[in-house]
């Protein structure tokens, strides 16, 4: 038997082996770049959590995208109330704002440098005139669920000049998840900053304050029914998870003069969440939160009086820690059917600076119902025998059907209040059976 036999079986094995090793070598480098990007995707969404405003997430962006695209100065084109645009520092023309404005409004990311059908026809060749007067090549365009946001814009170095769209609207998607998220959420804090039109403020409202809140968590469950009609003022119910099982509530009524209840609204629960992010997982103690909550709204030349209750559960250690702002309605309803309605513990939000608030405690028992109310009719209302039977009953409401029996309360109050002050909002929480 020749050699060749046994030679040419190794030969063939060791070709294979380089040949494959080559091939893994030249995939790996024709997608490096791709990994790269999608690793500077993710730091982006985990970076975008820490948050807090526009500019900050603008500043995040650029420094982010400049990593990913290896563009050393991308910028953003920003829209403003009045309908204009600018680049940079500089204003745009009303012409080039309306450019934009259609843009951002198609949605769509574009490469002057790749042929793209996604772009209407009528808009093709007014936004080529565009980038090529500003040394534009790239612009990503992104909106949150209200208006559009910025729209990135970047001339890419020659090392990239082969990108392709696809990776460009990976990079939108993280923009607009990161948009959506954060900072639509907190930067609604900054009240006096907040560039928005009172539809916009109404949308925002709406993202922020669910109408129907219906959850299990902390060994405690709730569900409410806060809806109001257009021009009421709003009702914020908002609930963190704390350490060691506990779950902190803030509900408040906001009154102010339409518009301005809408953004005082959103702006209070973005400050509330900005609070809470701030905390980094420590345990928030109501006064605190009120004592911040009203340096929040404190306005010398416009004094508040806003009712507010922030209370701590604690379902394992059976007790309710709680601070109480102004006169809100919340009943306390014991196991036995007794009832009693909490006391406030200090002044109204933004009645005066630097307010303190006293801390209470309250024991949680198992058959206890918490009810916190938004209606003009006060305490007073649960002596109506028939709004008083359906609040004896909460506890026997199995949570499947405790939306709907507290829907049932909300009808029950309507009725009661006629066509008198805006619409009744109740959520009832107690401790999981």
């Amino acid at each position: 038997m020749s050699i060749e036999f046994f030679i040419l079986p190794e030969v063939a094995l060791a070709g294979w082996f380089l040949l494959n090793r080559w091939s893994a070598s030249n995939t790996a480098k024709r997608y490096s770049d791709d990994d790269a990007m999608l690793q500077s995707v993710r730091d982006y969404w985990r970076e975008g959590e820490g948050c807090i405003s526009r500019a900050a997430l603008l500043e995040l962006t650029q420094s982010a995208s400049a990593r990913a695209f290896k563009c050393p100065n991308p910028v953003f084109l920003l829209p403003h109330r009045d309908g204009t645009w600018t680049l940079g520092e500089s204003s745009l023309s009303p012409e080039d704002s309306e450019l934009l404005a259609a843009f951002a409004a198609h949605g769509q990311p574009i490469d002057a440098r790749e042929s793209s059908l996604d772009v209407p026809a009528q808009l093709q060749g007014p936004l080529a005139s565009f980038m090529t007067r500003n040394g534009i090549n790239v612009m990503v365009p992104v909106n949150d669920s209200v208006a559009p946001q910025w729209i990135w814009v970047s001339a890419l170095t020659d090392g990239h000049t082969d990108c392709e769209l696809d990776s460009l609207r990976a990079w939108q998607m993280a923009m607009h998840s990161v948009v959506e998220r954060e900072t639509l959420l907190l930067a609604s804090a900054h009240l006096e900053g907040l560039e928005k039109d009172a539809a916009s403020a109404t949308e925002v409202l709406r993202v922020l304050l669910p109408g129907s809140p219906h959850e299990q968590q902390s060994g405690m469950e709730w569900a409410g029914a806060l809806h109001r009609e257009s021009g009421e003022p709003p009702l914020l119910f908002a609930t963190y998870p704390q350490a060691s099982g506990k779950i902190l509530i803030i509900f408040a009524e906001v009154v102010a003069p339409g518009l301005a209840a809408v953004i005082l609204g959103s702006a209070l629960r973005g400050y509330c969440d900005s609070l809470v992010t701030a905390a980094k997982g420590a345990t928030l103690s109501p006064e605190n939160v009120l004592k911040s909550l009203n340096q929040y709204v404190w306005r010398p030349e416009n004094p508040s009086n806003l009712s507010c209750v922030v209370a701590l559960f604690d379902a394992k250690a059976k007790c309710v820690e709680y601070a109480v702002a102004g006169t809100p309605c919340w009943l306390h309803v014991a196991e036995d059917g007794g009832m009693n309605a909490i006391q406030a513990t200090g002044a109204g939000l933004g009645a005066g600076d630097n307010l303190d608030y006293k801390c209470e405690t309250l024991a949680l028992n198992p058959g206890d119902t918490h009810l916190f109310v938004g209606s003009h009719l006060g305490v007073e209302a649960f002596t109506d025998p028939a709004l008083e039977q359906r609040i004896r009953t909460n506890k026997y409401v199995s949570y499947a059907d405790l939306g709907q029996h507290v829907l049932g309360l909300t009808e029950t109050m309507s009725e009661l209040a006629g066509d008198s002050g805006p619409t009744p909002g109740v959520v009832s929480l107690r401790p999981i059976a």
